[in-house]
């Protein structure tokens, strides 16, 4: 599944026009930022929201394990430290080295597995009082259902693998990891796309 999903996104990267605008998600999350953190984006696609932090005084390291994503960010902006990579077993993710991580749109590319590892190495990851940013899509969106059911939450759609978050029981795992300050909201209007808007869950957590 893995194998395939990353030629998915490999061919997607190579095939479409690249968006380098920001998302409403990295606008609206630049303000909790300071100007010098170091951040990680996890999932970083072709880095949209990489450059844009990075422009705005942010140190990012980045992360995908598509390399035609990330050979569009290298050559798009080089202050950004991009990595090509398994983002929930890379390196990268070293203990207390980052003031911030962001995650947009990728946790729902997780199984729940793979997600209980990666949460539990984010907050080994980040500083006392660092924050942790998730945006993806929940159980609300209107796409849980559509497809070719795996499980209650799990779904293909079009060979495009997609697990809708359960709000309350993505907060009590960060809260159990140790997380404070979770700030959960699902609404429209955080990612809309072309005719589509699709309740998304935004999580902020402090360590």
């Amino acid at each position: 599944m893995q194998i395939e999903q990353n030629k998915m996104w490999d061919q997607f990267y190579a095939s479409a026009a690249p968006v380098y605008f920001p998302s409403g998600f990295a606008k609206d999350m630049l303000p909790k930022m300071e100007k010098g953190w170091n951040i990680l984006d996890l999932g970083c696609g072709n880095g949209r929201d990489s450059i844009y932090f990075a422009q705005n005084g942010v140190n990012v390291t980045a992360v995908d394990s598509s390399r035609e994503a990330i050979a569009h960010l290298r050559e798009r902006e080089p202050k950004v430290k991009a990595v090509c990579g398994n983002v929930v077993t890379d390196p990268v993710l070293k203990e207390k080295n980052y003031d911030g991580i962001y995650s947009r749109f990728f946790i729902h590319a997780l199984t729940e597995e793979q997600e209980e590892i990666l949460l539990a190495r984010c907050y080994g990851a980040l500083r006392a009082g660092g924050s942790l940013f998730i945006e993806t899509r929940c159980t609300q969106d209107e796409l849980c259902g559509v497809g070719e059911r795996l499980s209650d939450t799990e779904w293909l759609i079009e060979g495009h693998y997609r697990r809708f978050i359960v709000p309350e029981q993505l907060v009590a795992r960060l809260s159990d990891l140790g997380f404070t300050n979770i700030q959960s909201m699902c609404a429209r209007g955080f990612a809309p796309f072309h005719d589509a808007d699709p309740v998304v869950l935004r999580i902020i957590a402090r360590k």
